[in-house]
């Protein structure tokens, strides 16, 4: 699209593509097999159409710094929402002089990985747990496949590359998971590893989710980059197109979906819930492998509480006697979990201020707590200095807090010994606030149980699947009832 008259330098672009093709008319196509796309920039025919389509940008030639071998520069910026906005940046680019390049031109042979190593040292404000994603972002999957590249020419195209090959190294993994199980959770990591960043010794699959963060990660990065005048133009991660990271709504186990289950090992989707059933024989064969000294105690203690109270896995790990829990007045105060950051728990807030909640207990859960916190007493006097001193509710048998990933694997051997369709710790959150809205609870209370932003959440996850609990209850009081046959008529 031309400049418009009288502001010369200003113009309106915007991000959309094209396929490239060749003399012949045909698509010209990338490595893997994808028809190669470039963007139609200031040529796209819906500027025309569309006054509100693209953003504005501005370029300007200014005096070069001192050293740089140059007379003169341009300099070029996009992304601003209205023309007066690309006036406006452009005045102050005037208005600086000859020096106001010299940030970018330090930037202009700056590799991806150097770039993403520069940003990643910069973020100091952010959450250990954060900066450990990032980290690990930027170690696992942008550097390797991108940190080549110059950061500054880093585009679309370019990142589509990449999370093509990212599905190529997901094909791999599921093949080397057929021959290895095991292989998608391995928590021994090596110090190198650590360094790197890398959060399992076995990489997962890049699931969509997981997509969808990677993207998030370097568009974040861009979007600093440009905020420092180290880049310019449309954000490259932006521009790409991704599959949605939703999870599907959760499903209730019912008897069609566990029968079909038993018969093909199938599970429709991870956010899989147990029927109250379920939950109680699940229950019922912990609490016996406990009596048989097969598991430790506080694997029953912990997800007994868990199922009622539809608490977090790290929140109930976090759980502190002397911080949180007040027995006399019947509550607990959720306010921090344990989260796993390179193989090793450590405390750190809630997931949301949402998060941040006040549970009643019942004279039954009151009566529990007191009789753990007086079995801990005296574990703690019997075992005198061997005992670890960690204040948490839920303890293994030397006083040491709970590790949210040995509660995961204790629970899924519980699951299988229970010969139960699988669920996760999670799945048994989803099934605390289920009952209680099957129980006709209300939903403002079951969210506040739960710990959710608002109502919406609990009801976009949590009614369907009390629903069909409430269902099941129904078909199974019929069953119960002897009714005589009769034959059909009309």
């Amino acid at each position: 699209m031309a400049a418009p008259k009288n502001d010369p330098g200003i113009f309106r672009r915007c991000g959309c593509t094209e396929i490239v093709r060749d003399a012949a008319g045909e698509p010209v196509l990338t490595a893997t097999g994808k028809p190669k796309r470039r963007e139609l920039g200031t040529a796209c025919p819906k500027l025309a159409r569309n006054p509100k389509h693209g953003n504005w940008g501005f370029q300007i030639d200014v005096a070069a710094p001192r050293g740089s071998g140059k007379e003169r520069e341009r300099v070029r910026k996009v992304g601003f929402a209205t023309k007066t906005e690309a006036k406006n940046a452009r005045a102050q680019i005037e208005a600086k002089g000859p020096r106001a390049k010299d940030r970018r031109v330090g930037m202009t042979s700056l590799s991806t990985k150097d770039a993403l190593t520069n940003w990643i040292g910069s973020r100091r404000k952010l959450r250990r747990n954060t900066l450990i994603s990032y980290t690990g972002h930027v170690n696992n999957y942008l550097v390797p496949y991108l940190g080549k590249i110059k950061w500054r020419e880093l585009n679309a195209d370019d990142v589509n590359e990449m999370f093509d090959q990212i599905e190529q190294e997901n094909d791999r993994i599921r093949k080397s998971l057929e021959v290895n199980p095991r292989g998608k959770r391995h928590d021994n990591l090596t110090k190198a590893q650590e360094a790197a960043g890398v959060t399992r010794a076995v990489r997962r699959v890049a699931g969509p989710a997981t997509l969808q963060r990677i993207r998030a990660t370097g568009r974040k990065a861009w979007n600093d980059a440009f905020k420092a005048e180290q880049v310019s133009g449309p954000n490259p991660f932006a521009l790409v197109e991704l599959p949605s990271g939703a999870a599907p709504k959760p499903k209730l186990w019912t008897a069609d979906l566990e029968a079909r289950w038993r018969k093909t090992g199938i599970v429709p989707q991870n956010n899989m819930v147990w029927t109250p059933a379920h939950t109680g024989r699940y229950l019922d064969v912990v609490a016996d492998e406990v009596a048989a000294g097969n598991v430790e105690e506080v694997v029953y203690e912990a997800l007994d509480f868990a199922s009622y109270t539809g608490v977090r896995r790290g929140e109930l790990c976090g759980l502190r006697w002397d911080e949180d829990v007040d027995l006399d007045q019947a509550y607990i105060d959720i306010q921090v979990q344990l989260v796993m950051i390179l193989g090793k728990a450590e405390e750190g807030p809630v997931k949301s201020e949402s998060g941040r909640r006040r549970i009643p207990l019942d004279d039954g859960m009151v009566t529990h707590l007191r009789r753990l916190r007086k079995a801990q007493t005296e574990a703690r006097l019997a075992l005198g200095a061997a005992w670890v001193n960690s204040g948490r509710v839920f303890v293994r048998v030397d006083g040491s807090a709970l590790n949210p990933d040995w509660l995961y694997d204790a629970h899924t051997r519980m699951v299988k010994k229970a010969d139960l369709p699988p669920v996760t710790i999670h799945g048994m959150r989803r099934g605390a606030g289920s009952m209680a809205i099957a129980a006709g609870k209300s939903l403002k209370g079951t969210s506040a149980l739960l710990g959710h932003a608002n109502e919406r959440v609990t009801e976009d996850h949590y009614v369907v699947v009390a629903d069909e609990m409430t269902r099941e209850i129904v078909s199974a009081n019929r069953a119960l009832i002897p009714r005589k046959a009769r034959s059909q008529t009309g």
